[in-house]
C-alpha cells in the first residue's frame, strides 16, 4: 500500500509512546510496529488534530478582559469565544477512528493532519519553512569540495 492509503479499520493494536520534541498538544504516536527479516522498529506518526467539538468549554469561567491581554493572541481568542466566531468543526469521533486506521498504513506516514484548521496551519508553517530554506542554497551549495 503506497504513502497515501486508504485509511480502513485496524485489526490490529498500536503502541503509544512520548516525545517531548514538540509541544504538549502535538505528540508523536507510536502507531505500528513494523517487522523485517532481521529486526523489528517502531514506527511513529506524528498525529496533527485540529479543533473537536468536544464539551470541554461548557463550564468555562470567563474572568474580566485585562488590557495587557487584548492585542495578544489570548486577547484575540477571547474575543472570538465572546463573539461566537471560534468555530470548531472537528468530529472527535472521526478524527479517533483516522488514528486507529491509520495503523494499517504502509508506510506508515510521517504526519497525519486531521481537520481543515490542522491542515492549513501546518500547510503554511512548512511553506514558511521552505522559503527560509531556500534563502540559504547559496551558502549551502558553496560549502561543498570545488573537484
Amino acid at each position: 500500500m503506497d504513502s497515501e492509503c486508504n485509511l480502513r479499520r485496524s485489526s490490529g493494536s498500536g503502541t503509544a509512546s512520548r516525545s517531548w520534541s514538540k509541544p504538549a498538544t502535538k505528540q508523536p504516536i507510536s502507531i505500528k510496529e513494523d517487522s523485517h527479516e532481521n529486526s523489528t522498529h517502531l514506527v511513529h506518526t506524528l498525529v496533527e488534530p485540529g479543533r473537536a467539538k468536544t464539551n470541554f468549554g461548557v463550564g468555562l469561567v470567563t474572568p474580566p478582559a485585562m488590557a495587557v491581554y487584548e492585542q495578544t493572541p489570548f486577547g484575540e481568542m477571547r474575543r472570538m469565544l465572546m463573539s461566537g466566531t471560534f468555530r470548531v468543526m472537528g468530529d472527535p469521533i472521526k478524527i479517533a477512528e483516522a488514528i486507529i486506521n491509520s495503523v494499517d498504513c504502509s508506510p506508515a506516514p510521517a504526519r497525519l493532519t486531521l481537520g481543515r484548521d490542522a491542515y492549513t496551519k501546518v500547510r503554511a508553517t512548512l511553506t514558511c519553512r521552505i522559503a527560509v530554506l531556500d534563502t540559504q542554497k547559496t551558502v549551502a551549495f558553496s560549502t561543498e569540495t570545488d573537484d
